[in-house]
């Protein structure tokens, strides 16, 4: 990315960019000291480079070569979390054998609840089935709106209650946009604690395809907490820095959230 930054500075004079997103103080900072031009217009097609959420990017005015963009083509199928449960499941569902076996893979019980059939189906299956459940929105990000449902938990604060056309009282979600997962209560950890793996691509270039790794930039992020099932920490459930930083212990044992991939071979 910084060569292509490079390139740009060289070949034109008119070097413009828009930034939104959480990053824009940073993007705009970096730019700006280069001499760049920065443009609030979120419609701009005359541009160096922008930054921006996956919907405002216009491919059909794209002029590649000449422009950045810090999106790809088609990530809409897995950038959020519903589409890229739409985007797993399809895929796995697709999988065989060379034999023409289909490869057994496990994927976790999810209910996307903006489709009433599937919130029936979970409402079934959770009067059923003793289950600790995982509600999570589409689009948040740092862990926030995420919600652990141990075992008879009251739902009445997801879902409400309507009287539908048949005068059948009918359950719908308070709020769109949000997914239902069950929750993996068996966790694989470490030290005795959940934990997740943050890794980092960098797609310079979708055609040809050229993505960069740095495998020593990688980390763990741990929570600081003991796992156990039925705790009703957020902290002890998410591994997010951002909800880590919350826990009362936080300023004491910072440094026991994260390790470098190389810490924990």
């Amino acid at each position: 990315m910084n060569s292509d930054i490079s390139k740009l500075d060289e070949d034109r004079n008119d070097r413009i960019f828009f930034a939104c997103t959480d990053k824009a103080r940073v993007i705009s900072e970096i730019l700006e000291e280069r001499g760049w031009s920065r443009t609030k217009d979120r419609n701009v097609t005359d541009f160096t480079m922008k930054w921006c959420l996956a919907h405002q990017v216009d491919w059909t005015k794209f002029q590649e070569g000449k422009q950045l963009i810090n999106n790809i083509p088609g990530q809409l199928a897995f950038s959020d979390k519903i589409n890229l449960w739409y985007t797993v499941r399809d895929y796995l569902q697709k999988r065989y054998t060379k034999n023409g076996q289909h490869i057994q893979t496990f994927l976790a019980m999810t209910f996307v609840l903006d489709d009433e059939n599937e919130v029936a189906e979970f409402l079934r299956v959770y009067k059923k089935q003793n289950r600790t459940w995982i509600y999570k929105p589409r689009y948040n990000y740092a862990g926030r709106g995420i919600t652990v449902l141990p075992v008879h938990s009251d739902i009445n604060t997801i879902f409400k209650l309507k009287i539908g056309a048949n005068t059948r009282p009918q359950y719908e979600p308070r709020s769109s946009g949000y997914l239902m997962q069950q929750y993996i209560s068996r966790p694989l950890l470490l030290k005795g604690r959940k934990f997740d793996i943050r890794v980092h691509w960098l797609v310079a270039w979708t055609n040809p395809l050229l993505v960069f790794y740095n495998h020593n930039a990688s980390v763990v992020r741990l929570s600081l907490n003991l796992y156990r099932e039925f705790d009703c920490d957020r902290s002890t459930h998410l591994t997010n820095l951002s909800v880590q930083e919350s826990h009362s212990r936080y300023a004491f044992l910072q440094e026991s959230t994260g390790m470098t991939i190389n810490q924990l071979k």
